[in-house]
């Protein structure tokens, strides 16, 4: 007889519930702490999309927008374009960030 142990590294997460506790005896799966693809599944991944769905992502977004209308404030003040009646002039971005 032929006798065998498996030992998979972060392995995803293929068998059914069933074949799984079948092989246990034989088959050790090592799992890093963070790691999310063994972990993942098809009840897993609906469980993000409904969490997801319930997260209010505006106060981020609202805060990740600001700071990037920040920044191209400080990049482009004092920006110059080329204007064809009196060579150049200096011009901001028409964007206040402090305005309600």
């Amino acid at each position: 007889p032929i006798s065998a142990h498996v030992v998979g590294f972060g392995c995803p997460a293929l068998l059914s519930e069933q074949l799984s506790r079948s092989t246990r005896d034989y088959v050790t799966t090592v799992i890093a702490d963070a790691d999310f693809i063994p972990r993942m599944s098809g009840a897993t991944l609906v469980n993000l999309l409904l969490d997801l769905r319930k997260l209010d992502y505006r106060k981020q977004a609202e805060r990740d927008v600001e700071q990037a209308l920040r920044e191209l404030q400080t990049r482009f003040t004092g920006y110059s374009s080329s204007s064809s009646d009196n060579g150049s002039e200096k011009n901001s971005l028409p964007v206040n960030i402090d305005d309600d």
